[in-house]
């Protein structure tokens, strides 16, 4: 039986994630597919809950929230808020006036709502189910994960106006998982041992 090397790399947005070098004793395998289809199921899972956490899941600190100046024009430009002349009106659609704390509530949601990444839900859905704007694109020795919401590098580096807040975050368990992931099905498939090089 051959001895090879596998090299397995796995990064988002230029950030290295992953990087191990496998020590492979079988002849040298030539479709990772079956392995990639599990590596992107379990890529949906950990996201759901990187979103149910707010961010703690993938080992950081929940996602901030929104300063209330910056919710408040967001309000306003999203018409979760009508403008006035010059100001924030605090009529509601009929024209009745509302209660400032009513305005205030709907402020908060707002904010509560954009800390979480989920105004329109397109992000949240890119990265915890298959199909629209999640990407999984597999050839026999790489694969794509991720999003195709062009504002999700936004926050996974944070610009100047707005802090980061990282939708997809590795731990070195899940790092570990996905090398487990790999060596379980080449195991499986091909009778391939594996050993960390």
């Amino acid at each position: 039986m051959a001895t090879g090397f596998l090299d397995f790399k796995f990064s988002f947005l230029g950030e290295p994630q992953i990087a191990r070098r496998l020590q492979i004793h079988a002849e040298a395998v030539e479709d990772l597919g079956g392995a990639f289809d599990l590596m992107d199921a379990d890529f949906l899972e950990t996201q759901t809950g990187q979103f149910k956490s707010r961010g703690v899941q993938g080992g950081g600190l929940r996602w901030v929230p929104l300063s209330p100046e910056y919710a408040l024009r967001k309000a306003v430009r999203l018409g979760v808020l009508p403008k006035g002349r010059g100001r924030l009106s605090l009529r509601g659609a009929r024209g009745s006036r509302q209660s400032p704390f009513a305005a205030l509530r709907r402020v908060v949601g707002l904010q509560t709502r954009l800390a979480d990444l989920v105004l329109s839900g397109r992000l949240k859905k890119s990265l915890t189910e298959r199909g629209g704007e999640h990407i999984y694109a597999a050839t026999n020795l790489r694969a794509v994960f991720g999003t195709a919401v062009p504002w999700a590098g936004w926050h996974q580096s944070g610009t100047k106006k707005m802090p980061r807040r990282r939708p997809i975050e590795f731990t070195a368990r899940d790092k570990r998982r996905w090398v487990r992931i790999l060596q379980r099905w080449l195991h499986d498939e091909f009778d391939v041992r594996t050993v960390r090089a």
